[in-house]
């Protein structure tokens, strides 16, 4: 089977895997709601997360199946990710600014934070991972994450209300 092949070390039965499917999985993300490059750039991701997952697949669905449920998550994580950065922007807007402020003048200011700070924001709203993904990737509570996240977002505001 092609699946054992891959596992085997077979590229070019990876290859075909990735010609059998790139266009069905394409036009099922269109049919999400992601845009053309986007859907391009989320089935490039599923391919690689599947090649790197492809020896947990466990038979109970067709491996089309697998794909698009791949490509699916990718593009819900993509929109979470979308919708706390725009949260965020919102929020760093504050009362104070006639505008709120650019994605890119958030992102310059954010180098300005303390180091800790600005890695648990680039973490959290830039990188999409969930707080109790950061808490075990930098081997620190929760908690700490939370307040990290929470003292950042703080002093991006007064950064950025300083700069209006």
């Amino acid at each position: 089977m092609i699946i054992e092949a891959v596992l085997t070390g077979d590229k070019e039965a990876f290859a075909e895997i990735v010609d059998r499917y790139k266009d069905p999985l394409f036009r099922y993300l269109l049919s999400l709601g992601a845009q053309m490059e986007e859907a391009k750039d989320l089935a490039q991701d599923a391919f690689l997360k599947l090649f790197l997952t492809l020896e947990s697949f466990d038979f109970r669905s067709s491996l089309y199946t697998y794909i698009c449920r791949i490509g699916r998550n990718l593009y819900i994580d993509q929109l979470r990710r979308k919708r706390r950065e725009s949260r965020a922007i919102d929020w760093l807007g504050g009362n104070q600014r006639s505008h709120p402020p650019r994605k890119g003048e958030a992102l310059e200011t954010l180098s300005q934070l303390p180091p800790a700070q600005r890695l648990a924001l680039d973490l959290f709203y830039i990188q999409g991972y969930k707080q109790r993904e950061i808490a075990d990737l930098l081997g620190i509570p929760i908690g700490t994450v939370k307040s990290r996240i929470e003292r950042g977002l703080k002093k991006l505001k007064v950064l950025l209300n300083e700069g209006a």
